[in-house]
């Protein structure tokens, strides 16, 4: 059944979530219908009993959530409604945002799945925070003694990188224990320490799907890196998209729910050392396991130079970054199939873009990359560090084995000088250098060092030489409008591109073919086309067109920034060879229309 597809995947356990509004028996009639629409008749369709036999047998792990903001609230005034047309606009509303939700899904599914086909052009990361109580350590038998003793808090963040892989995805877990804040901070800290480790598996567009969280994930300071990224040079696009409230469990849940089932299956883990390779063993392909306490302060170093106060940025769904003239701007929208704001808008001169509606500037000026932020200072404020000191390792005795009693009091020891070794680093951050050693792991680099220009070492997107835009355009070719003019006939025709010397239908926005005399200099090569902005008795304003025969056509402008002006003409009607065309949606001239050209050319 397709509808299952719609589900979210359980974090904590092997469980996929179908929206609160539906029942068993609308799943039913709903499977019902498309076996109908298929062709199979009602009699062959098994009962509601059977189905439901089969749900309970064969698919346990598809259940009815209980409670999900609009679909509670939908679910609760469909049974406040009382008519039969009070019933069906709420199904009208709840089938609309059932479909929204889909749409939202599945525009995160076409990305991931086009990142792994086309890896060197896309690359999709998607980061969620895993905190649960079967992360905490020790795990151990169950005893009723060990019931009350304190226990470490291990905070998981899960990434999946799907790029150029074997497996077409790479999963990662950064752990720690709570000693730095769950903030933007962490998100920036792991989306960049990802794409180093893996910037010769980038494509030139990022794709990051983020869970719909103010703090961590839809904040100022997230928009501001995906900004830093294009910036840099370290993407030529950066997109950011949430799934809407309530519906934002997905693939990375999924690695979740695997780390939760294996970790309960095993009471043996003594320490977060003992963690790690049940966890690096328990999904396919094979989790990667890092520490996430070496943290830069992202928001302290942007905060300088961010535009303005951002308003309102909670509320849409969608934010892209692209460089405009030189600017990194940034639109956004609601929904998938809506279009990007703010539309652009053409100043009174009916040619020059206003500012405003070129996108958002996020930062007022650019930060120096090479200007290190300083390291996010750890706190001990969620770590009872004297009960922590008097149950690890004393209170297990000897329910805990030799070795890990002294891994843990060499933890105890440690963990209390952690806050002091930071501030000390700070004062020589910039001696901080590839090989040495810090906290206890790698050293860290600024990765925005380490990516900056990126794309510029890249090879050029490879073109084809075959010039098989002909070809295409006959594949991709639309249907033409059939016009059926009632008691007319004969008489009714749509219009036809003229190559003659009448020029009585030539209209205002036309293209324009235009033959140039010997002695006119032409810095382009043939053809040479306009667009018509007045018409005279015997003379026309155009704008010139720039391209070639098999490229995109576009207005030919000159200058930049505020100082663009197009490139207009005053001809000679009579220099007009041909007109009435149209551009193809790739804005690129038809093939049939090419043949025109170049035949009335030859013939000049």
């Amino acid at each position: 059944m397709t509808i299952f597809i719609d589900g979210d995947f359980m974090p904590h356990k092997d469980q996929i979530h179908l929206p609160s509004t539906w029942t068993k028996r609308f799943v039913y009639n709903k499977m019902k219908t498309e076996h109908i629409d298929r062709g199979i008749p009602a009699k062959d369709i098994i009962s509601e009993p059977h189905f439901r036999t089969i749900w309970r047998q064969q698919f346990p792990e598809y259940v009815i959530s209980k409670v999900i903001f609009t679909c509670s609230q939908l679910a609760e005034k469909f049974r406040s409604a009382n008519t039969a047309r009070e019933h069906e606009e709420v199904s009208a509303l709840k089938k609309q945002h059932d479909e929204q939700v889909r749409k939202e899904r599945a525009a995160y599914h076409k990305m991931r799945e086009r990142a792994q086909r086309e890896h060197e052009s896309y690359t999709v990361m998607i980061v969620d925070g895993m905190d649960q109580s079967k992360t905490n350590v020790p795990r151990m038998v169950k005893d009723k003694d060990l019931a009350p003793l304190s226990r470490v808090h291990v905070h998981l963040t899960g990434v999946l990188l799907y790029t150029d892989a074997t497996e077409g995805k790479i999963p990662l877990i950064y752990t720690d224990i709570k000693e730095i804040p769950h903030d933007s901070n962490t998100t920036v800290n792991i989306i960049l320490r990802t794409l180093e480790m893996y910037k010769e598996k980038l494509g030139r567009v990022l794709f990051l799907q983020l869970d719909n969280c103010f703090r961590e994930n839809k904040n100022k300071f997230v928009l501001s890196l995906a900004s830093m990224l294009v910036e840099s040079n370290v993407f030529e696009e950066v997109i950011i998209h949430f799934l809407p409230v309530g519906h934002t469990h997905e693939d990375v849940d999924q690695m979740f729910s695997r780390i939760s089932k294996a970790l309960k299956e095993h009471t043996d883990i003594y320490t977060i050392e003992d963690m790690i390779p049940v966890i690096e063993g328990c999904f396919t392909p094979r989790i990667k396991v890092l520490e996430a306490r070496q943290q830069f302060n992202f928001k302290e170093w942007i905060g300088n130079y961010l535009a303005g106060r951002f308003r309102n940025h909670s509320k849409p769904l969608w934010f892209r970054f692209k460089r405009r003239e030189g600017i990194v701007r940034m639109h956004y929208k609601m929904w998938v199939d809506d279009k990007w704001l703010p539309e652009e808008k053409v100043g009174a001169d009916g040619f020059t873009v206003e500012e405003d509606s070129k996108g958002l500037k996020l930062l007022q000026s650019i930060p120096d990359i090479n200007n290190i932020p300083q390291w996010v200072i750890p706190s001990l404020c969620k770590l009872d560090i004297e009960v922590l000191k008097k149950d690890l390792p004393q209170a297990y005795g000897e329910r805990m084995p030799r070795d890990r009693r002294e891994w843990w009091q060499h933890f105890m020891e440690n963990i209390e000088s952690l806050t002091e070794q930071l501030k000390l680093i700070i004062d020589w951050i910039t001696l901080v250098i590839i090989g040495k050693k810090c906290m206890g792991g790698d050293a860290m680099t600024w990765p925005l060092v380490e990516l900056a220009g990126r794309i510029t070492r890249m090879e050029p997107v490879w073109e084809s030489s075959l010039q098989l835009e002909n070809i295409r355009e006959k594949i991709q070719q639309s249907c033409d409008t059939v016009h059926v003019q009632i008691g007319t006939q004969g008489a009714f025709h749509p219009r036809e591109v003229q190559h003659v010397s009448n020029y009585e239908e030539l209209q205002l926005e036309d293209l324009v073919v235009v033959k140039l005399e010997e002695s006119q200099e032409c810095q382009w090569e043939k053809p040479y086309i306009g667009t018509v902005l007045e018409i005279d008795s015997d003379e026309v304003k155009i704008q010139w067109m720039k391209a070639s025969y098999n490229k995109a056509w576009k207005k030919w402008v000159d200058g930049v920034g505020k100082n663009i002006k197009p490139r207009v003409d005053t001809i000679p009607i009579h220099s007009i060879i041909l007109f009435g065309f149209k551009l193809t949606r790739k804005e690129r001239l038809p093939g049939q229309t090419i043949l025109d050209i170049q035949k009335l050319y030859s013939n000049l």
